[in-house]
């Protein structure tokens, strides 16, 4: 598969787009065994689920980068909790590289946390706030306020291989279900004991 349909594919699972072929889910945790046919994924929730990987599995190497990574032009997926005021607390923040721009842009429900969303969208201007930055993000037929508290939980990531599973690295798995065991499409795995944000 050549580079830019493999991080299209990698990309469209990575900014929630649902796959016409099969319902899709998300593993976090961390990998506890591998081999060439399937990993082994404590859960974040409690229990150990074994996942199949394939040739068709795609392997991300994501590591945390600076809060200016996040500026003015930048298009980004922002796990968050919404607030009262209107405004979303961030939980963690992906920097997507160019080719992304446009992917799944909007806002909806996400599963890193009860009542969680996921925004991927333009910043439109980044502020300095008493708690961190203060972020307007724009997208197709909306806006939102971010509020980024958690410096460490903003990642960007890149093309990795199966080199990279490695025991006791933080993972999140995006998986086809279907019979017999989920099917790992793609891999996120935190660089140096770094969590995947999303």
């Amino acid at each position: 598969m050549k580079y830019a349909v493999w991080l299209v594919v990698a990309l469209a699972q990575l900014a929630g787009l649902p796959m016409a072929s099969a319902e899709t889910a998300r593993i976090r945790g961390t990998l506890i065994e591998f081999d060439v046919s399937k990993i082994t994924v404590a859960k974040r929730d409690g229990g150990v689920e074994p996942i199949g990987i394939d040739s068709n599995t795609r392997y991300l190497s994501v590591t945390p980068v600076g809060i200016d990574a996040i500026k003015p032009g930048s298009y980004i997926g922002v796990a968050g909790l919404p607030q009262a005021d209107g405004t979303i607390k961030a939980l963690g923040v992906m920097v997507f590289p160019e080719q992304a721009r446009g992917m799944n842009e909007g806002s909806f429900p996400w599963d890193l946390q009860p009542e969680s969303t996921m925004t991927n969208a333009t910043v439109a201007k980044v502020e300095t706030a008493a708690s961190g930055r203060e972020v307007q993000v724009t997208y197709k037929g909306g806006s939102q306020t971010i509020e980024i508290v958690d410096a460490g939980a903003i990642a960007s990531f890149a093309p990795a291989s199966e080199s990279a599973l490695v025991e006791g690295a933080k993972v999140t798995v995006f998986v086809e279900q279907g019979a017999g065991l989920p099917t790992a499409r793609s891999v996120l795995v935190g660089k140096d004991g770094f969590t995947p944000p999303n």
